[in-house]
């Protein structure tokens, strides 16, 4: 039990840098500075081969000397003494396994975290299991062992996804560094979480000191009283770090009314959970947990002691969930002092409380323990709620780096499972300026997110732009998260080949955005990104999506779009531009779509791009609707033309979904390439 103290007291370095950088960390993302997001991440890397070095150089070459700092009795220094150095090996691992939890959060990937804790569970159990049951070993040294082996099996989950090429947040050795500006930043926010971390952790170890004048048992007994308050109040700690990342994360997204729904969430959940938990550790279930500890070389002394430090301890638990729900709020907002003034005062109550009994009322014997633990944890629950209400009023009154209670939710939308402000930033380019053979312009509009772009190529016939294809397939594919260009080609008068040399600036452009372009073009918009998509930066491409396109020049095109293309040229140039006749191996992964009773361009024309799709091998997915009329668009109340509402189709709506899920399979199928 005291040394399990004394890791939690090592820990606390890492667990405190791992909790405050993943504050900042999710302050940047939920602001959609990515790029400022990862450098924070690789020098927290960098921070955390620094500990690792201080508990490998330092700590180990003197672990004797610890566990007589700490008062181990002499009797067991030497049994225990090459446990404690494993342990310190293991604390190794456990910082790159705390800094990779520290890093899914902010992303809101707790399912790996999830995955990897469920595993270090199973594998834990099972050696332990078969070190004490199969091989009845004698030396709490294979104890930990099952340890090290179960933590590592976290860290191989936890170094592939850090050094992993699509994390966002990804390690790069190029990246790592201590530059002060970053670290300050990282030690401000994290030097009182670590400081409140380490000070409960001391305090315990100082009360299991305290306790031993009641008998080592009572050092034992309290452990277990305070594991079985674990049980309920463990759960919770998990909720106060989801509700600090969302809290940090919407603070990033200047959504202050946000910050405080989650606060409300989490204290119902919080709430219910810690009334549950308490009704059953305490009152329906006590016995026959206490019991569980009750083997053939135990006294029903040590079983009494468990229960009469328990019955006070249990009042930790209704206090301790009033505590880390506003600590979340609190952690959130950056208010790291205060959880550093709340366990220095644990701490002092706790250990002065004891002092006091011990002094005073020594009759009591080890039930002091437990008084101690539970007046202290009612103490701490009322500062919170004191310093909850103080924060509160201060910053009704004085805001929060010029954001208040009372300002407006901004409209949102959800890119990578979070919900971001619906800032978008618009950009044109003149590609005259770029390219002397080019006229057109392309307006480009990102919301700082490091995500795919499409490239939005509106069809009209090469006669003109057709505005219902352009906007509001933007918006749409905005609010999937997606960065978007719209391609305003060179249309009356200006034939091939100037709008392909403008497009093939565009993706140029587009690329400097994001490594991920997407192509999405409308009848004989689609008919340009399949000229694209079969020209020189084919491999540029991630991905191309047609609607109702126009593939081929030749028996069943539509005139006006090939007429005003070629203009001059001869009719060599119907071949040399027909798409089905370009594709090759190398075409990008292709979606089309169309309709049966498409009046102006033949679904003909979708059916030719399949088969030279299927006969060069080229990843496709196709659909083709009974019903719709061309230039249906999205389908929806945007697409209705000179109040023409039979543009609007229900049916095909479901195509930009279709889409969605084509792009990521896609961009898979790219990653592994």
């Amino acid at each position: 039990a005291t040394i399990s103290q004394i890791k939690m007291l090592i820990s606390s370095l890492a667990e405190g840098i791992a909790a405050g950088g993943a504050i900042i960390v999710s302050r940047l993302y939920g602001a959609g500075n990515i790029k400022e997001a990862k450098k924070n991440a690789n020098v927290l890397f960098t921070m955390a081969l620094l500990i690792i070095g201080f508990i490998l150089l330092v700590l180990l070459p003197f672990s004797t000397k610890i566990l007589e700092i700490a008062q181990v009795p002499d009797e067991l220094i030497e049994i225990s003494k090459g446990y404690f150095s494993l342990q310190l090996v293991e604390q190794v691992i456990i910082v790159f396994n705390l800094l990779f939890i520290g890093l899914e959060k902010p992303k809101g990937n707790t399912r790996i975290i999830f995955i990897g804790n469920i595993v270090i569970m199973v594998v834990k159990l099972t050696l332990n299991s078969i070190f004490v049951y199969g091989l009845h070993v004698d030396n709490i040294i294979y104890i930990e062992l099952a340890s090290i082996i179960a933590q590592s099996t976290m860290l191989a989950i936890a170094l592939y996804h850090l050094f992993r090429k699509k994390n966002i947040f990804r390690i790069e050795f190029k990246l790592l560094s201590l530059k002060w500006s970053y670290v300050k930043k990282i030690i401000l926010i994290s030097l009182p979480l670590f400081l409140g971390k380490f000070v409960i952790s001391f305090g315990k170890v100082s009360v299991n000191a305290m306790c031993k004048t009641y008998g080592a048992l009572t050092v034992g007994a309290l452990g277990i009283s305070n594991n079985i308050c674990g049980l309920v109040s463990n759960p919770g700690n998990a909720i106060e770090d989801a509700e600090s990342s969302v809290v940090s994360q919407n603070l990033g997204n200047k959504n202050m009314k946000r910050t405080l729904k989650a606060f409300y969430v989490s204290s119902i959940m919080i709430g219910v959970w810690a009334l549950i938990g308490f009704l059953c550790v305490r009152v329906f279930f006590q016995d026959q947990i206490i019991n569980l500890f009750n083997t053939k070389n135990t006294s029903n002394e040590f079983v009494k002691m468990i229960k009469d430090i328990f019955y006070y301890d249990c009042l930790s638990i209704p206090a301790l969930a009033i505590n880390v729900v506003i600590l979340g709020l609190l952690y959130g907002y950056g208010q790291t002092v205060l959880a550093t003034i709340n366990n220095l005062l644990r701490i002092a109550t706790r250990i002065g409380v004891l002092w006091y009994l011990q002094t005073f009322r020594p009759d009591l014997g080890s039930e002091c323990a437990g008084i101690s633990m539970g007046i202290s944890n009612i103490v701490i629950a009322i500062f919170a709620l004191i310093s909850l209400l103080i924060f509160i009023i201060r910053t009704k009154r004085k805001g929060y780096k010029g954001m208040h209670f009372k300002d407006e939710e901004p409209e949102m939308f959800e890119v990578n499972g979070i919900l971001v402000r619906k800032e978008i930033t618009k950009t044109v380019y003149n590609l005259n300026e770029i390219n002397e053979n080019c006229f057109g312009k392309l307006e480009v509009f990102t919301h700082g997110f490091d995500a795919p772009i499409i490239l939005i190529v509106p069809g009209g016939a090469y006669d003109h732009i057709s505005t219902r294809e352009s906007i509001p397939v933007s918006e749409k594919f905005i609010s999937f998260g997606y960065n978007t260009a719209i391609l305003h080609y060179s249309t009356k008068g200006y034939h091939y080949p100037t709008q392909l040399n403008e497009i093939n600036e565009a993706i140029k452009i587009c690329k400097n955005v994001t490594p991920d372009v997407v192509l999405i073009g409308f009848s004989a918009g689609g008919h340009l990104v399949g000229l694209a998509s079969t020209d020189k930066l084919k491999d540029e491409i991630t991905a191309s999506i047609y609607c109702y396109p126009v593939i081929t020049l030749g028996e069943c095109t539509h005139l006006g779009t090939r007429n005003n293309l070629l203009g001059n040229l001869d009719e060599s140039y119907i071949d040399l531009l027909s798409i089905e006749k370009r594709v090759t191996s190398t075409t990008p992964p292709t979606f089309i779509w169309t309709s049966i009773d498409d009046e102006a361009v033949p679904y003909e024309n979708t059916l030719l791009m399949i088969d030279a799709l299927k006969e060069n091998h080229v990843y496709y997915e196709s659909k083709i609707f009974p019903h719709a009329r061309h230039g249906s668009a999205l389908g929806d109340n945007t697409a209705i033309k000179d109040n023409d509402t039979s543009y609007v189709n229900e049916e095909i709506q479901i195509w930009p979904n279709l889409v969605n899920k084509f792009i990521k399979k896609a961009m898979k199928k790219d990653e592994k390439k």
